[in-house]
């Protein structure tokens, strides 16, 4: 089970962020609604956070909330699961992306994907971004 579901799901999570599949999934209002919710604090970020209704069936765009810090106007954690269905293997797949703000660049934290396998069970994938070094420009 693990190379017909969770395999494919990491290659093409690799592939999505590499760019080498040209769908667009960025948070634009092309491809999502945002519904204001309300206010949160995440961690040192005062975020607004929204409803993420993704505008078609797709899955590289996801349905959620995204937090989106209150001075930068930057993401600072995105949660929710793909707006269309991953394969036959996968009956569930949630996510949580984390960022951060380092000199003044947001960067990726940590990501965590939970995934409900067909016949395997549940399936937690977890990447920490760490040892990030920020240079100026010369």
């Amino acid at each position: 089970m693990r190379h017909l579901a969770l395999n494919p799901l990491i290659a093409s999570e690799i592939k999505a962020a590499g760019g080498k599949d040209r769908h667009d999934s960025a948070i634009t209002p092309e491809n999502y609604t945002l519904q204001f919710i309300g206010e949160q604090q995440v961690g040192p970020y005062h975020c607004l956070v929204a409803r993420a209704i993704p505008k078609r069936p797709d899955k590289y765009l996801f349905e959620g909330k995204v937090w989106i810090d209150a001075q930068d106007y930057a993401v600072a954690r995105i949660e929710g699961h793909p707006a269309a269905k991953l394969s036959f293997w996968i009956k569930r797949a949630d996510f949580v992306r984390q960022y951060q703000k380092i000199d003044g660049v947001w960067l990726p934290r940590r990501d965590e994907t939970f995934v409900e396998v067909r016949w395997y069970g549940k399936q937690v994938l977890t990447i920490d971004h760490r040892d990030y070094v920020v240079e100026s420009a010369p």
